[in-house]
This record gives C-alpha cells, structure tokens and sequence, in this order.
C-alpha cells in the first residue's frame, strides 16, 4: 500500500519554515542588542578610535585627546554583520564603526583621517545582552586622506 507524500512533505516544509524562523527572530533580537549595546557603550568607542587614531602621534595633549573624542562621537557610522546565531542563545555579530576625523595639533599642519575598527560581540538573547565584545584591532584601518 502506497502511502501519500504531500502530508508528510507538508509537515517536513513546516518545520522548516518554523525553524527558520525562529533563527530570522533570533537574529532580529541580536541585531537590537548590538544596536542597543553601540548607544550605550559610547564612551568605549570613542576611547578604542582615539588610540587607534593617535597611538602612534607623540605629544598628544589630554585636551587634543578630548577634541577628537567630541569628533568621534559626532561622526561615527556602523554597519552591522549579520548575526551568526547558534543553538545555546548566543549569535555573534561584527559591529563595524567608521569615522572620518581631522587630527589639528599645534605648529602642525591638519591631519585628515578615516579609520573603521570592528567589535565583536556576543549576544545573548535570552539575557538580552551583549556578554562580551573585543576591538578587532587587526582588522581595523586607518588611512590618511590626502587635503
């Protein structure tokens, strides 16, 4: 006796479409963390581009320091990896900031800078937060533009 298909082929689509979805929402709810995490973690940022940016700049002044972590802050841009999400609540995702600064020192001539530099976070999204992040230092650039 030859059993029909489409039932079991129809349960089998179900499945799949709610499995999927639940990862789609799990991956929305890891974006709003991420997202949420930027805001709020404002001064981090600012902190890892300031070091990224003038790191290697002797003579920084604490007051220099200050005026490019006002310019940071206004100009930061992100862009969001989609979250790779795993069974145990928990979806990385790369936040990636970028900024375009001008670096103006006494007795110098400006000095014009785009940097990005990436995080990576993991979020819980049962807890609803991010339980770790790290610069991705490595793959950060920056580059002098030319003006």
């Amino acid at each position: 006796m030859r059993r029909p298909i489409g039932p079991l082929l129809t349960i089998l689509a179900c499945t799949c479409l709610i499995a999927s979805a639940g990862c789609s929402s799990q991956a929305g709810v890891a974006t709003r963390i991420a997202t949420d995490w930027v805001t709020d973690s404002t001064s981090i940022v600012t902190g890892e581009f300031v070091e990224l940016v003038v790191g290697d700049i002797p003579f920084v002044s604490q007051l220099a320091r200050s005026v490019l972590e006002d310019q940071i802050r206004d100009s930061v841009t992100w862009e969001f990896s989609t979250p790779e999400c795993g069974s145990n609540n928990r979806c990385e995702v790369v936040a990636t900031a970028s900024v375009e600064i001008v670096v103006d020192l006494p007795l110098a001539e400006p000095r014009r800078f785009t940097a990005s530099l990436p995080f990576n976070l993991l979020v819980d999204t049962e807890r609803r937060e991010v339980v770790r992040w790290v610069p991705d230092v490595p793959a950060a650039s920056v580059w002098e533009r030319p003006g």
